[in-house]
């Protein structure tokens, strides 16, 4: 009787430690969230030729185990470089397993498909 209960925290204890990396490295960049309060936070990408820093939202998202991250991309960063970065730190938060939304002067970017 108890044996299913145990094996059902195990497997929530296990989901929720995975579930809580807030790096990703990639073989040319790394992504990075950093929060400031439950909902405000940072998005950090660095690569050989790039670092830069994204203000964020962190919310619900439409599941429990996955957390929607809103990121803004600052009209600064160069036409030439905003695509690539875009889609790297895409990449990352959804490695990061977070639902995500990236936007630029009001335009949606990228956002994750679930």
């Amino acid at each position: 009787m108890w044996i299913p209960l145990l094996v059902l925290l195990i497997v929530l204890i296990v989901l929720l430690a995975r579930g809580s990396r807030s790096t990703v490295r990639f073989a040319d960049f790394s992504v990075t969230i950093s929060t400031i309060s439950r909902e405000e936070g940072y998005v950090k990408y660095a690569s050989s030729k790039k670092q830069a820093e994204f203000r964020a939202f962190i919310g619900r998202g439409r599941s429990f185990f996955r957390p929607l991250i809103v990121v803004t991309v600052p009209a600064e960063l160069t036409q030439e470089d905003f695509g690539k970065v875009a889609s790297d730190v895409a990449l990352g938060l959804g490695r990061l397993r977070y639902e995500y939304r990236i936007y630029r002067n009001n335009e949606v970017l990228a956002r994750s498909d679930r």
